[in-house]
């Protein structure tokens, strides 16, 4: 006997996917009741380059600021610093709202952190997974650093395609 497809909740896109992968489309309490589920999200915007961020934003029609993408529950607990020590930890903010943005920076200076500003949504991509700044504890020279050599390319695992979890493992 086969085993049954893997159901993926709650719809597939492409369908090519689903044809490549033997999954098949469920409804999410059906998904709920399976003893393997796998959830495949590809965005379509985000997929031809806007970024994650730009994309929520447009969803929630409101400003988004993003802050916290670069560091460890670990470190903001337990890794900040006063203003002016250090080795203190800067971490990039991105948004297109100067004011939100500025709310955000005070924010982290009083967790300890000192923030720099890393531009628009539409730059926020320069602190994704795999970009320099990514998961560092770097300072405010280092953060500016790391996101100047930052690659708009996506690598391969980022993107759908190719090596992507969605591909991994595929016969």
């Amino acid at each position: 006997m086969s085993p049954s497809p893997t159901p993926v909740a709650p719809r597939l896109y492409p369908p090519a996917l689903a044809r490549e992968t033997g999954a098949k489309a469920v409804t999410v309490e059906q998904a709920a009741r399976s003893d393997e589920v796998v959830i495949v999200s590809m965005i379509d915007p985000i997929e031809r380059g806007v970024t994650e961020s730009r994309w929520v934003s447009n969803q929630l029609g409101r400003a988004v600021v993003k802050g916290f993408k670069n560091i460890y529950t670990s470190h903001l607990v337990g890794l900040g610093k006063p203003k002016g020590a250090a080795g203190r930890i800067a971490l990039p903010v991105a948004g297109d709202d100067q004011r939100a943005k500025n709310v955000m920076i005070r924010l982290l200076d009083e967790l300890g952190f000192d923030g720099v500003d890393a531009g628009g949504l539409d730059e926020s991509w320069r602190q994704q997974p795999g970009t320099p700044v990514y998961g560092t504890d770097f300072d405010a020279a280092g953060v500016r650093d790391g996101l100047a050599k930052a690659s708009p390319e996506r690598g391969e695992a980022f993107r759908a395609g190719g090596g992507s979890p969605a591909h991994i493992g595929r016969r």
